[in-house]
């Protein structure tokens, strides 16, 4: 019912349909600037982990869906063309969060931030509202103390623990 409603709910039906793994990256391209600025998302490092997953999954039909979004897109553009995986990245306009959710709901991974640890954004956020596993880095020690029980996450800061990540995610929809 809300793929109907949805502005974008049509093209996120035809992505899921053409494919057999589905990851989305809906956060702010931001990564070419200071990396200490909280701001920074660690982008480059999901687009290489992509690329490195691509390359170990020859014959498998997938697709990281993002959005036209932050002041790094034409970096991330550049970067998806130099690995060679811009026939698996699915570029979207920036949307409103009900048609986004339509396609998280579509989705067999949601991928956060991999620069900062956080428990709480509107990506993870809204990856726990589509139930949706999310790809992530989380520095669990940090947090703790004050929460004793996290919400799981496939773990991943590197390029390899990325990729790493999403093998896994795929093993787990096949």
């Amino acid at each position: 019912a809300l793929i109907v409603r949805s502005h974008w709910g049509h093209l996120f039906k035809t992505i899921r349909a053409d494919r057999d793994f589905v990851a989305v990256y809906h956060a702010r391209h931001h990564w070419t600037g200071d990396r200490g600025d909280p701001n920074s998302k660690g982008t480059d490092r999901l687009l290489r982990g992509w690329a490195a997953f691509v390359r170990d999954n020859p014959g498998r039909r997938c697709a990281l869906v993002t959005i036209e979004y932050g002041p790094d897109v034409a970096a991330s553009k550049l970067l998806v063309h130099e690995l060679g995986v811009g026939d698996t990245v699915v570029w979207m306009p920036k949307m409103l969060r009900k048609d986004l959710m339509v396609g998280l709901a579509l989705c067999d991974v949601v991928c956060g931030e991999f620069e900062h640890s956080w428990i709480a954004s509107g990506v993870l956020y809204e990856a726990l509202v589509a139930a949706r596993p999310i790809l992530a880095w989380r520095e669990d020690d940090i947090y703790r103390a004050d929460f004793p029980w996290l919400y799981p996450i496939l773990n991943a800061r590197s390029v390899e623990q990325i990729a790493a990540r999403l093998n896994e995610a795929a093993r787990d929809v096949s």
